[in-house]
């Protein structure tokens, strides 16, 4: 594919890698997410029916959890770049 070809040059990868590594680091991050996911439970919280609330808290431990594994995984593939 064309992005394997793309990795292959190093000034692309390592800008690649740079960038990758800052949204990591500010947009992506556990510490910049889960304010917005846990703001965003509070607003539906208000509104929501208590059968809603449950399947709302089971949904948003499920995101809350795929964020901090999702991160990991990244961090992973990017080394082996």
């Amino acid at each position: 594919p064309f992005v394997r070809r793309l990795m292959r040059h190093e000034e692309y990868r390592q800008a690649y890698l740079t960038r990758y590594r800052e949204l990591m680091a500010t947009l992506f991050s556990p510490e910049y997410l889960e304010p917005r996911v846990d703001a965003l439970q509070n607003l539906v919280r208000n509104v929501a029916s208590p059968e809603d609330q449950i399947k709302l808290d089971n949904n948003l431990n499920d995101l809350l959890f795929f964020i901090r594994e999702r991160r990991q995984n990244v961090s992973r593939q990017l080394s082996n770049l």
